[in-house]
């Protein structure tokens, strides 16, 4: 028997010509692809054939154009059999991978499935990229890292662990990344790469905490007026009852000067959180897997989570100051996003369908994705700062504050108001739209309050 990946590709004819190139492809990569025109025999009873095929198939892979999508035919069957299959398989488990050949509508009963865009940048390296996690899941492996040490942590309590190469106490880690910058369409116009640099916390077992340098300084915080009533605007798009008072708060735009710290590359995984705490908080099932951000952790459990991190680690975590994040969001930016006017699903989980400006729009995926798994960072390397979860900042929560510091030239290092009813929240996250996203939104939750849409990332002082 074949220890190779089998994969089944499900298309319509009128889409053979760029299918057979996919399928090449996936041969060329070690892959097992299976397709009618190749690896069916004359003779055979053809349903049979193709339904064995589905049921032996690691992935299913359904190309779609938009000459295709509503093709009658056997490819709605074999659409409704890889369903059935998928409901027997573990929730996070990635098994059917809509592939789009072109700009066009999914199916609506896969509409939900988070999507290949094959005609964009990277589509190989994303398609790449799922079918060998989840092959490796198959078989029992730790996924492979592209280099050590791995951004989604743990993977698997069943999974074991890497090897994990000796570190000194000072060792500095370099971190590459890819960042875009978009047009007010959300389209891609430019691309570049960089490398971070910061350091790791090993947890023990191939469970790290990654850690990247950030040189602090002087950034503009805040919204300027325009930008607050455009923001406002926005919000009225899809909330009738958006109150004006919090864009307000965001204004008027100040000064801060910052000293250096380091910031989590990523929010905490639950896997981090589990490791640390020694329990996981209640979590709904299409929220859960070691890789995705941890919810339903209130203000006090997350500081919590830095106290006991510190005490075991023997170096000082913290959550962010709100000064802090932002700066760490806008990356060296005044847009309203660290990539641009607007935000795509190619660079944040948000709700879809509620787009910023002239963003695109799309069906939301409604639920959390792994830490980092849309492999694009802000420019400082930083991921998932805009959308998939808010994120727990340290200062209370005042909609005055920022007229307090207007008559400030500088305001240095800001930890926030002395007291307040909440605490402030950050970067927004899968269940509302693009608007609260942006870089200088700000909002807040009681210190006592779990959601499933906030969590955190840390801040690191000193070595």
């Amino acid at each position: 028997m074949s220890d190779k990946v089998k994969i089944f590709i499900s298309y319509a004819r009128v889409d053979a010509e760029p299918v057979a190139e996919i399928y090449q492809r996936l041969k060329d990569a070690g892959f097992d692809p299976w397709i009618d025109t190749e690896d069916l025999l004359p003779g055979v009873r053809w349903r049979n054939v193709i339904e064995k095929a589905l049921s032996d198939s690691d992935f299913f892979l359904l190309c779609i154009s938009e000459q295709s999508r509503d093709r009658r035919g056997f490819i709605q069957r074999e659409i409704k059999i890889a369903l059935d299959l998928w409901e027997e398989k573990l929730l996070d488990d990635i098994y059917f991978i809509p592939l789009r050949l072109e700009e066009c509508e999914l199916p609506d009963q896969v509409s939900d499935i988070h999507c290949v865009n094959w005609f964009e940048p990277r589509a190989w390296e994303k398609l790449e990229k799922a079918l060998r996690l989840q092959s490796e899941k198959l078989r029992g492996n730790r996924p492979p890292k592209p280099q050590p040490p791995s951004p989604l942590g743990k993977t698997g309590t069943q999974a074991k662990p890497a090897p994990v190469v000796a570190r000194t106490a000072d060792q500095t880690d370099e971190f590459p990344f890819v960042t875009i910058k978009l047009n007010d369409q959300g389209e891609e116009i430019s691309q570049s790469r960089g490398i971070a640099t910061g350091k790791v916390e090993d947890l023990g077992g191939g469970l790290m905490i990654e850690m990247i340098q950030l040189q602090g300084g002087e950034f503009w915080m805040g919204s300027t007026e325009a930008d607050a009533q455009t923001a406002f605007a926005e919000a009225k798009r899809y909330y009738k009852d958006a109150d004006e008072k919090w864009y307000k708060a965001e204004t008027p735009r100040h000064r801060v000067q910052l000293s250096p710290f380091m910031m989590g590359r990523y929010p905490v995984t639950q896997a981090q959180w589990l490791d640390v705490m020694g329990d996981l908080p209640a979590i709904e099932a299409r929220l859960r897997g070691d890789a995705h951000p941890i919810v339903n952790v209130n203000w006090t459990e997350a500081t919590e989570f830095c106290k006991e991190l510190s005490r075991r680690t023997k170096h000082q975590y913290r959550l962010p100051t709100e000064a802090e994040w932002e700066y760490a969001c806008r990356a060296g930016t005044d847009t309203p996003f660290a990539f641009g006017p607007t935000l795509s699903p190619e660079v944040a989980n948000y709700w879809w369908s509620h787009p910023f400006a002239n963003g695109p729009k799309l069906e939301p995926l409604q639920r959390t994705l792994p830490v980092g798994s849309l492999e694009v960072a802000n420019a400082f390397g930083l991921f998932d700062m805009h959308g998939n979860v808010w994120e727990w900042c340290s200062d209370w929560y005042s909609d005055k504050y920022y007229q307090e510091c207007k008559s400030q030239v500088v305001v240095t290092d800001p930890q926030g108001p002395k007291s307040g009813s909440g605490r402030v929240i950050r970067g927004g996250g899968w269940s509302l739209s693009a608007v609260y996203c942006r870089s200088a939104d700000r909002s807040s939750d009681a210190p006592g309050d779990r959601d499933d849409y906030v969590g955190f990332r840390l801040v690191r002082i000193g070595r």
